[in-house]
């Protein structure tokens, strides 16, 4: 069994990348292994797996524009909002992330950090963390 916990996220630009893996790592804790799943029920924003200096945050952002730039114009339109565009990059990121956890906590590499692509901002964002326990070589 799970319980979920739930964070909130502000976003502040139209485009933004923004290291949540602080706050994830919180919600988790330690003293239990098993596996943590990170997801968003929204369909504007991505969660991924990266490096978070500023400059790879940035990089995020200027290449996310960039494919956007060409691939459009996009023909989707939602509720009077032209933003069929942070659906297919919503979709070409991932809403979900599955991740191993052992009695240290959330299990990442050296550089491996949990990030917020916001691709529809500003908004105020929901990101659902479920960990379950008891498997994978709980003692």
């Amino acid at each position: 069994m799970s319980e979920t916990i739930t964070i909130t996220v502000e976003t502040t630009a139209s485009h933004e990348a923004i290291d949540i893996t602080d706050e994830i790592v919180a919600a988790v804790g330690s003293g239990v292994r098993g596996l943590a799943l990170v997801h968003t029920q929204h369909t504007t924003i991505a969660l991924v797996i990266g490096p978070s200096d500023e400059g790879m945050l940035e990089d995020f952002v200027r290449v996310g524009e960039r494919l956007l730039a060409e691939s459009g114009p996009f023909v989707h339109l939602e509720h009077d909002n032209a933003n069929g565009e942070a659906h297919v990059m919503s979709a070409i990121g991932g809403t979900r992330l599955l991740l191993p956890v052992d009695a240290d906590g959330l299990r990442l590499g050296t550089w491996q950090r949990i990030l917020l692509l916001e691709f529809d901002g500003p908004r105020s964002r929901k990101v659902d963390i479920d960990v379950y326990g008891g498997g994978l070589g709980a003692t």
